[in-house]
């Protein structure tokens, strides 16, 4: 009590002063800023009382109500701030004083206020007046609603123009409201209207249509775009509305024929049928809010679902497929809608045969929805699918109707799925280059998890993905093998990708189903039936795989088919454990073959299953592996070879083998190598086979150079026969000796002593003691020994040195590709065959003939080769090589003269090379000098050819000065040839010089002399400084005074 008089105390002079500047208004002498001013003191003093819980009663609010009636009859001459105000005050009556009590005129009159300026336009509104006029709005429709006298006042029939009027204000601000606020306050308030108006009949059919055409509007996802907030209210509002108009406890009381009670229309089942179509039209395009990305929204919309299931099931009939397939869809990746729609199918079980229902016409359909370009609806159709399976499985529902057809709709559904009509799909053709940078790192791949093959959109991976997971559900019911069985049943019969998109359904059923059934069996014993007959499903996907792989045209098949074939015998791998072993005989080999795919999907998908058959049969990896079952691996490639079979399956095994295995792999070779010698003898006319058989050999070779006692190079062994710079005879020791001879020959004369009179006659005494026979044998030296040593790692080396002596045959062959690879083998067998002379210098022989000839091949990689190749044969071989040198040497005066090009003669006179004489020499040094002039202010082109030959000219050039002995003419030649890089190039200038260095010395001179700004005494000069850097001036003085 007492607090009620503090607060009158406090709202007395607010009021009264409004009061009177309300009325003074009225009159002329009115201050519009007064009654501003006193309207914001009502509002504070109202709420500093609102807060103190139930002091603002019903006679303080009449009394607060009536300076605030004044000012509503002036509203006209009031500005939007004065407006606003008013209604703040009025919102603090209706929710503290009127909130459960006030009488039904005053609410009707407000009502009819509110709507008044609701639609005012322009100047004399704001959104802050809408929105108070829209919580107003709610205020009052709740106190009116919360007594029955004021429900009765809401149907008054003198009323209903009023409160349509109300309806349609609050319309208009949930479609049309200027933002996000006024929009919720109208939803707020619409949601209070249809909870206040008692009178079903009235909101059915006067209210029900606007509202529905309202909400309707709002919800369509393609209307004007609405804040998540918005959506929400709106279906929450439907989510009352529509249950309480259409309640099945309701609808069943409703008459068959309309009933005439004076004018009043009552509601029948013909009204009903009529209006649940409309009903089904505007919910069909609410649904489509189930794409949105808000969870607030996804979640009304599941409660609205949930609400018609529960509530409308009869009355709603048509909507119920349509609203339970719409809550399947939300209940994806949202437990909490999963919630709701697994306690919404236990508690009636009608729900979980109509879903049933649904998911049949959903699998049958779902062929037709993979052809689709829309990708949203393939994947929510996969949800509804995977969902729905899982949660009729958990009911314990009887799947044998949907079971039926399941496997012939997966397999379509997955045919579609990565069937992609734009694609363009060529034959692939086998490369004879398998040496990829891919196939250098087999050894080091240990990856044990295969990719994803089968789709290579995003799009299509997407969807694979989808009914992976699906696949993962049905693999989980008790007859998922009957659906398998039905898979395999159609494998042999089928073929392209239905016969691909079969083998991955079943692979994948089975995988899913031995998984599920592992896992339960650690906890429950269901006995071995089941185990038995999956072991035999699995047994038969794998024979198919096995035979997809070892058919001899396995090259025309689609190479996905080739890698889903290799996942089944991973997982048969898997499965069996070490007992696998037993099948590596007829399972390895197509592995192996298909590491050499020229695809690098199935390639990668080859080393990912040898990984993991290697880990599962109990090897450490791949390579020990291919050691431990070599024997049938070699019989098998030597049995396709010696079967004349063409084909590149063979060595492509076998070059994987040995990628794999390394050196360890070379000595089981032995036969096999002879084999390819047979073939490549009856198959030489076809290049492309000899160049793939010689890629193998190649591999065997650049593996077998790694054999321990091949590769150990002894200290010093690589320039064993380099040889060694020759000591030049400077002035200053000449000097010496001439000087020591005449004063040797000035002391005899001056002793007249004849030298020979010195020299005794034949010896008579014995010039020491005699030995006995036993001591003098030990003095004699071992007499050499005949043995020959054998080579190391005699296998290995064998091999290397028969394949090695095979490629003369193939040297002259028309492909310039496999002469290349040739010589590239050569080089590389030469310094591990070095190690033995005896057979090293032989193969030399052998080979020289046709090497010399390829000196004048075509191509240019073909010199090049055969020039790198001669300079491994005198790396090796040394002085070996002399007479071969010079056999070869007008040959290679010929490339420098007629291949090389401006990479030649860039700094050198392209003329023929004479024999040399200083006049040559001075005439090709002074043109090289002279283009080397004119080339300082432009840049010479050279290609590839050219430069390429120059290149290895050069290098092989200084390996010959620095290893092989050659006669002094040769030796000018090679200065001729070198002398553009002699300044250039410090290794080549000091291997010249090793050699002779006074002649590298005198072409030095020579081009500097040549050079054409230099004069005559700047020429001497800089002779003088060459030569007295040679010889100091002070001992060339001291040995020419000796001399004279």
């Amino acid at each position: 009590m007492e607090a009620r008089n503090r607060a009158f105390q406090l709202l007395k002079p607010p009021c009264v002063k409004l009061s009177e500047s309300a009325l003074k208004l009225m009159g002329k002498g009115g201050n519009i800023k007064d009654v501003v001013r006193n309207l914001e003191q009502v509002r504070e003093t109202l709420q500093k009382i609102s807060v103190q819980k139930d002091v603002l009663n019903d006679k303080l609010a009449d009394y607060a109500f009536f300076p605030l009636s004044h000012v509503l009859k002036q509203l006209e001459k009031l500005p939007v701030r004065a407006q606003e105000l008013t209604l703040e005050c009025l919102s603090i009556l209706l929710r503290t004083a009127w909130k459960h009590h006030m009488a039904p005129e005053l609410g009707i009159q407000l009502l009819i206020l509110f709507s008044f300026m609701a639609d005012q336009k322009g100047a004399k509104t704001s959104e802050e007046l809408q929105e108070l006029i829209l919580q107003c709005f709610r205020a009052v429709f709740q106190t009116l609603g919360y007594e029955q006298a004021g429900q009765e006042a809401l149907t008054n029939t003198a009323t209903v123009p009023h409160l349509g009027k109300a309806a349609s204000v609050i319309l208009d601000g949930v479609s049309d409201g200027s933002s996000d606020v006024v929009q919720l306050a109208a939803i707020e308030a619409l949601e209070a209207f249809t909870k206040a108006l008692s009178d079903l009949d009235a909101l059915a059919t006067s209210f029900l249509p606007g509202i529905m055409s309202c909400l309707t509007k709002v919800l369509t996802p393609k209307a004007a775009k609405r804040s998540s907030k918005v959506l929400a209210a709106s279906l929450d509002v439907l989510g009352y509305l529509l249950p309480r108009i259409f309640n099945d406890t309701a609808v069943r009381k409703l008459p068959e024929t309309p009933k005439k009670r004076g004018s009043t229309t009552q509601l029948d089942q013909t009204w009903l049928k009529a209006t649940s179509p409309q009903i089904k039209m505007a919910l069909a395009n609410i649904i489509k809010l189930r794409q949105h990305d808000r969870s607030n929204v996804k979640r009304a919309l599941a409660a609205l679902s949930v609400a018609i299931l529960e509530q409308c099931r009869e009355s709603l009939s048509e909507s119920t497929s349509m609203m339970l397939e719409n809550i399947v869809t939300l209940a994806d990746k949202d437990d909490r809608i999963e919630k709701e729609l697994q306690h919404l199918l236990l508690t009636d079980q009608q729900y979980a045969e109509a879903l049933r229902s649904s998911l049949h016409y959903w699998i049958i359909s779902l062929p037709r929805i993979m052809q689709l370009s829309d990708d949203t609806a393939k994947t929510h159709r996969m949800h509804q699918i995977s969902l729905s399976f899982r949660l009729l499985s958990e009911q314990g529902v009887d799947m044998s109707i949907i079971e039926t057809n399941l496997a012939s709709n997966l397999r379509d559904s997955v045919l579609n799925a990565i069937h992609d009509p734009k694609e363009k799909r060529t034959i692939i053709e086998y490369s004879s280059e398998v040496t990829s940078l891919e196939l250098a790192h087999l050894n080091q791949s240990h990856s044990i998890e295969f990719d994803q093959i089968l789709a290579s959109k995003k799009s299509q991976i997407v969807m694979v993905d989808e009914v992976s997971n699906l696949v993962r559900q049905l693999s989980q019911i008790t007859n998922s093998f009957l659906l398998v069985q039905d898979l395999i049943n159609g494998l042999h019969g089928s073929s392209g990708n239905v016969q691909l998109a079969s083998l991955w359904l079943s692979l994948n059923l089975l995988r899913q189903s031995i998984e599920h059934t592992m896992a339960m069996d650690d906890i429950l014993d269901f006995g071995s039936s089941q185990a038995n007959q999956k072991e035999d499903l699995l047994e038969q996907v794998y024979d198919f795989s096995v035979g997809i792989l070892t058919e001899s045209s396995a090259v025309e098949r689609d190479w996905r088919l080739q890698a889903i074939a290799l996942e089944a015998i991973a997982f048969q791998a898997s499965q069996q454990k070490l007992d696998f072993r037993n099948e590596l005989i007829e399972a390895l080999y197509p592995v192996l073959h298909l590491l050499g795919s020229p695809v690098p999907q199935l390639r990668d998908h080859a080393i990912t299953c040898l990984n993991i058959v290697a880990k599962e049969c109990g090897y450490m990896s791949s390579g020990e592996l291919v050691v431990a079952n070599v024997d049938y691996l070699v019989n098998a490639v030597a049995l396709r070879l010696n079967s004349f079979d063409i084909s590149p399956q063979a060595p492509q095994v076998l070059l994987m083998m040995v990628k794999l295995s390394g050196p360890s792999l070379l000595p089981y070779l032995d036969d096999l190598v002879d084999s390819m010698f047979a073939a490549l003898e009856s198959f030489h006319g076809y290049p492309k086979l000899a160049e793939l058989l010689f890629s193998v050999l190649k591999v065997i070779v650049e593996e077998g150079v790694k054999a321990p006692l091949l590769a150990i190079e002894a200290e010093g062994e690589h320039d064993k026969h380099r040889k060694r710079p020759l000591e030049s005879s400077y002035m200053p020791a000449v000097a010496t000796s001439i000087a020591d001879v005449r004063n040797y020959k000035a002391k005899v004369k001056e002793t007249d002593v004849d030298i020979d009179t010195n020299i005794e006659a034949f010896p008579q005494r014995p010039w020491k003691e005699p030995q006995s026979m036993e001591e003098e044998a030990k003095d004699e030296p071992p007499p050499p020994s005949d043995v020959e040593l054998p080579p190391p790692a005699p296998k290995t080396y064998s091999l290397l040195l028969n394949i090695s002596k095979l490629t003369q045959h193939y040297l002259t062959s028309s492909s310039p590709e496999l002469r290349t690879s040739l010589l590239a083998l050569l080089n590389t067998t030469f310094p591990a065959l070095a190690k033995h002379e005896n057979s090293f210098l032989p193969l030399i022989n052998t080979l020289w003939r046709v090497l010399l000839s390829r000196l004048e091949d075509s191509e240019a990689y073909v010199v090049v080769g055969v020039l790198n190749v001669i300079r491994a044969m005198c790396i090796n071989a040394g002085d070996f090589m002399s007479g071969r040198i010079s056999e070869a040497w007008p040959s290679i005066k010929r490339i420098y003269r007629t291949r090389t090009g401006k990479a030649g003669s860039r700094f050198a006179s392209s003329r023929s090379i004479r024999p040399s004489t200083t006049k040559t020499v001075d005439f090709i040094i002074t043109q090289q000098n002279q283009q080397l002039s004119q080339s300082s202010a432009q840049a010479h082109y050279v290609d590839a050819p050219s430069r390429i030959i120059w290149d290895s000219l050069v290098q092989l050039l200084t390996t010959i000065v620095s290893y092989v002995a050659t006669d002094d003419e040769a030796f000018e030649d090679t200065i001729q040839m070198l002398a553009p890089v002699i300044t250039s190039r410090t290794d080549i200038r000091e291997a010249l010089e090793g050699r002779n260095a006074d002649a590298v010395w005198l072409a030095l001179f020579r081009m500097d002399t040549s050079k054409p700004h230099h004069n005559t005494n700047a020429i001497t000069d800089n002779a003088s400084q060459q030569f007295s850097s040679v010889i100091p001036a002070s001992t060339l003085g001291r040995q020419f005074a000796l001399l004279a």
